[in-house]
């Protein structure tokens, strides 16, 4: 499994490698004592970041001169033992959180190696008050919402680089019209061979910012203005949106020569009292 086998020392050119990575040294004749009596090889090689299991192999000696055979093998051995980089950044891509607006962000997963990462797992628990909360991106099926919009997404392994070492998620959801407050979640990953976990957290903060369009029209429904016969006026209220219009107050200032007037709200503000001030300042408090 290993690439890139190399081996340096020895008498030059003393040394082959095979594509089965077989190391073979033929180092002639040694001296029985002095520095040339003894011979260091290094060998080196790349473990691929997938690698998983033992690293066990074993140097071994021939020399027809040799009558001691008992010490002509050493062996070193070891485990493999992952060790990747995994990262996440959260990041708002929708703008302002707008009430009444779609609210869109990305995330992105990056290992960093070196070592392959295994059972990569996102979670991000968002807001519970959004609607139809969805997570594209990850792989098909790969992410799941429950009723709390509690969202994972289960990644699988990440290579240390190239192609599928970054995953990029999108997760949508739509901000209720009356939302008020804060608008801050956090995106974690989990991995058994993620060695650095300082890094497996980012949060996206943001507060609502309500916008909202009132429209007022004022109509007269009493056809032509008859002195000595009643008026009437049909005031219309509406709001554009996006989000809930806060607070809302209809004032009007009638015309001080009329009596009797009389104020009647109907629709979605149908209990809402009108009052009557003097100079006949009419104040409809819509909420």
């Amino acid at each position: 499994d290993l690439t890139d086998v190399a081996v340096t020392g020895g008498p030059a050119g003393a040394c082959t490698v095979t594509t089965a990575n077989v190391v073979t040294c033929t180092l002639g004749d040694l001296p029985a004592s002095g520095a040339a009596g003894t011979v260091t090889i290094t060998i080196t090689a790349q473990v691929p970041s997938g690698y998983t299991g033992r690293l066990d192999n074993t140097a071994s000696l021939t020399s027809p001169t040799d009558t001691t055979p008992d010490n002509n093998t050493a062996t070193s051995t070891g485990t493999a033992q992952p060790q990747a980089d995994v990262t996440v950044t959260k990041t708002r891509t929708s703008g302002p959180v707008i009430p009444g607006r779609p609210v869109t962000w990305n995330v992105t997963v990056t290992n960093a190696g070196p070592s392959v990462a295994r059972d990569v797992v996102l979670t991000d628990d968002l807001l519970d008050e959004l609607d139809n909360v969805a997570v594209t991106g990850g792989g098909d099926g790969a992410c799941t919402v429950t009723t709390a919009n509690a969202a994972t997404c289960d990644l699988g392994d990440l290579p240390a680089s190239g192609p599928g070492s970054t995953v990029t998620l999108t997760i949508t959801g739509d901000l209720p019209a009356d939302y008020t407050g804060a608008v801050d979640n956090t995106a974690s990953l989990t991995s058994p061979t993620d060695t650095t976990p300082d890094n497996n957290q980012s949060t996206s903060t943001g507060t609502a910012a309500p916008q909202a369009d009132v429209a007022i029209t004022k109509t007269r429904t009493s056809g032509p203005v008859i002195p000595g016969q009643p008026l009437a006026w049909r005031i219309a209220v509406t709001n554009g949106g996006p989000s809930t219009a806060r607070d809302v107050v209809v004032t009007d200032d009638v015309l001080d020569a009329l009596t009797g007037i009389d104020v009647q709200v109907t629709g979605a503000a149908a209990d809402v009292t009108c009052t009557v001030a003097t100079g006949n300042v009419v104040t409809c408090p819509i909420g």
